[in-house]
């Protein structure tokens, strides 16, 4: 029968805190919360149409006010997944990220949220690589509106215009640079997770996702 205890990941340095409904809840020992939860699939658009997944992430990241990092697809064990990042504004200041991993099959899916945020001294990152491109001379200034061009934008469609949006310092190759942003750890977490994630062999053999 399936349940949470269908699919399982390494989770030997985290910290099991108990669970809520259908959701197991983890944290780590940086501070971050894992929630692995058993549910219908709520996704709209099919998994091979990434055009369609990131407007529907960006759809629902504004419903916070937030913006999408990173929407993509993966393949776990041997299944289709949909591999997703948000940024969300915190207060008083700095970002909160939200990553979700779900494996979604045509009756239920399975999703691992992962969530992480800056605390103390915010922006820190932020600051670092946009000194590094001022210096460098990457970063342009519209006269316009004056804002640095090519800093801030959707990170799949330059063209689309969010209040709140990717930026440049967000970008993975600056990880290994900031290993203790929020950001590096959710996504090393994120790996991690991915990479040893397992089901059970009676869910992997359920009919795949398809929307609608």
């Amino acid at each position: 029968m399936r349940s949470l205890d269908s699919i399982s990941f390494d989770a030997h340095d985290f910290q099991l805190a108990g669970e809520q409904g259908s959701a197991r809840i983890w944290q780590t020992p940086a501070g971050e919360v894992i929630f692995m939860q058993y549910f219908t699939p709520d996704i709209q658009s099919s998994l091979q149409s990434l055009t369609d997944l990131r407007q529907e992430w960006r759809n629902l990241a504004a419903k916070s006010s937030g913006a999408i990092v990173e929407v993509e697809t993966r393949t776990i064990d041997g299944c289709e997944a949909l591999h997703a990042i948000l940024k969300m504004p915190q207060q008083p200041t700095g970002m909160a990220y939200l990553g979700s991993i779900i494996v979604p099959f045509r009756d239920f899916s399975y999703q691992v949220n992962v969530a992480a945020r800056e605390q103390g001294v915010t922006g820190l990152r932020d600051t670092a690589v946009f000194a590094k491109w001022m210096q460098q001379g990457e970063v342009a200034w519209d006269e316009g509106t004056s804002k640095p061009k090519g800093w801030m934008h959707d990170p799949y469609d330059p063209s689309i215009e969010t209040p709140l949006t990717w930026n440049q310092s967000e970008a993975e190759i600056y990880d290994a640079e900031f290993p203790d942003h929020p950001l590096s750890r959710l996504r090393a977490l994120m790996a991690h997770i991915e990479a040893t994630l397992k089901l059970a062999d009676e869910v992997r053999a359920e009919p795949r996702f398809h929307p609608g």
